[in-house]
């Protein structure tokens, strides 16, 4: 199945799809995924529709959440050989974003051009860090870039004058664009417009999307013993 830049596109994050895959893995198991089950794996709640419909879009499953031969293969391949498989999958299903850009090569930018016309359009930021997340799983790209700093806008006359409604927010956030990972970026430009409010059920699946990127970006890595960390500090 491939994925067509004209119409739906996955956006769940990179790192809820790749635990599903993981959990499959280590079971096994062939029998159909359902929300529940996605959950299981160790996908939030509020995540695990999006996961689910991000593995029927990528072609791994059907409507019924039974397993497509691609996912089989992947499940059944060898652990030298699972990248590479993974690779084969990601080649298929986003064949129309690999004829736009090689994310090996071409800058990010390239890439979210890619995703201009997709839907739908608010989760476009997430659509590129699910795309470059299971591309570097698979070894076609070494690392999720960084964006660089996006240069400011010229102010139109018919708006010269006003001030933005968040000046602090979005002058720290320019600050804080070189040294932020894309996927953390992608995730805060999310957020709602001061004064706009959302629903708790918005909140809680950012909350909850927000963890799974910040690990997924940031690794949790196990504490250095006293007597390292003494000897790194002396």
């Amino acid at each position: 199945m491939t994925v067509r830049l004209t119409g739906p596109v996955p956006y769940a994050p990179p790192q809820a799809v790749l635990k599903v895959i993981a959990r499959r893995r280590g079971q096994g198991s062939s029998a159909p995924l359902t929300k529940e089950n996605v959950a299981q794996a160790g996908v939030a709640e509020s995540l695990a529709p999006r996961t689910l419909t991000a593995l029927r879009q990528l072609g791994l499953v059907d409507e019924w959440g039974e397993p497509s031969a691609s996912f089989k293969t992947l499940l059944a391949a060898p652990e030298e050989e699972f990248r590479n498989r993974l690779a084969e999958v990601l080649r298929e299903a986003y064949a129309e974003v690999f004829e736009w850009a090689d994310p090996a090569t071409d800058p990010p930018s390239r890439i979210r051009e890619a995703f201009e016309r997709a839907t739908p359009h608010g989760q476009r930021p997430r659509m590129a860090t699910l795309f470059y997340g299971l591309c570097k799983a698979a070894g076609i790209v070494d690392a999720m870039p960084t964006r660089s700093p996006v240069r400011g806008t010229p102010i139109s006359r018919k708006g010269a004058g006003r001030r933005s409604s968040r000046p602090d927010a979005i002058g720290t956030l320019g600050r804080l664009r070189p040294a932020l990972p894309a996927p953390v970026l992608g995730l805060l430009e999310t957020l709602p417009k001061e004064g706009t409010g959302w629903t708790r059920d918005q909140r809680d699946a950012f909350l909850s999307t927000f963890a799974v990127v910040l690990d997924y970006s940031f690794p949790i890595v196990e504490a250095q013993p006293e007597s390292e960390e003494k000897e790194s500090s002396d």
